[in-house]
């Protein structure tokens, strides 16, 4: 029998002997092989995941297919560069969702109440400067108002201040007595003699801090006598 293939090329070559198998259940085949590899000299190990009778019409119509010892290797890198790759950009991920957490709960626990007791404070500033301010527009308003009443009460005005003012004193006055005990009062008739000497012992009082009346009555006190043993 005269075999013709791709690698006998169109004359073929004859078969003297047949090798016959058992059929079995095949779930998947492979092709592993080694060749000459005529440019470079050396054997070549040769795999493909498409295996079977047809290697050669599957190297014929995808010759990617079937990987040489060199690509099987070059490969086998990609495919570990690839996983490198693919397993720094999930731990990538995995640590920028820490970061966003751990952002989350310093914002939460820190930055959050610092901004906003920063923001009571400052309502607190505001609310306090309002009041200064307020404070001052009417302060300043009765200070306008006291001068233009100044100026048009005219010579007059600073007594007129003054009349306004002893009210307030007078209460202040007040105030500060306490509760006065009377012992005894003297009724005086109404004549100009009484009068005068009311007046002369207020004015003995007040200018020498002599009290008339009392030394009067220590003077008509009856004296006590002492005796002798």
């Amino acid at each position: 029998m005269q075999l013709v293939t791709h690698q006998t090329g169109p004359e073929g070559r004859k078969v003297k002997k047949v090798l016959v198998e058992a059929a079995a259940d095949i779930a998947q085949e492979l092709y592993l092989g080694i060749t000459l590899d005529r440019a470079i000299g050396k054997p070549v190990l040769m795999a493909s995941k498409f295996g079977g009778m047809e290697i050669e019409e599957v190297a014929h119509k995808d010759p990617t297919a079937i990987l040489k010892g060199r690509e099987a290797m070059v490969a086998e890198a990609v495919g570990k560069v690839t996983t490198a790759i693919a397993k720094a950009e999930a731990e990538l991920k995995v640590q920028q969702a820490r970061i966003e957490q751990v952002r989350l709960h310093l914002d939460d626990d820190f930055v959050a109440p610092a901004r906003a007791d920063m923001e009571k404070r400052q309502a607190e500033a505001r609310g306090k400067a309002a009041k200064i301010v307020e404070d001052g527009k009417a302060t300043a308003a009765v200070l306008t108002q006291m001068i233009e009443t100044w100026k048009a009460a005219g010579p007059n005005a600073r007594d007129i201040f003054l009349m306004q003012k002893l009210q307030s004193v007078m209460s202040s006055l007040v105030e500060t007595i306490q509760t006065v005990s009377v012992d005894r009062i003297s009724y005086l008739p109404a004549t100009a003699h009484v009068t005068q000497g009311i007046q002369l012992v207020e004015q003995v009082k007040a200018a020498f801090g002599v009290d008339l009346a009392k030394v009067v009555a220590r003077l008509g006190a009856p004296t006590e006598k002492t005796t002798g043993g």
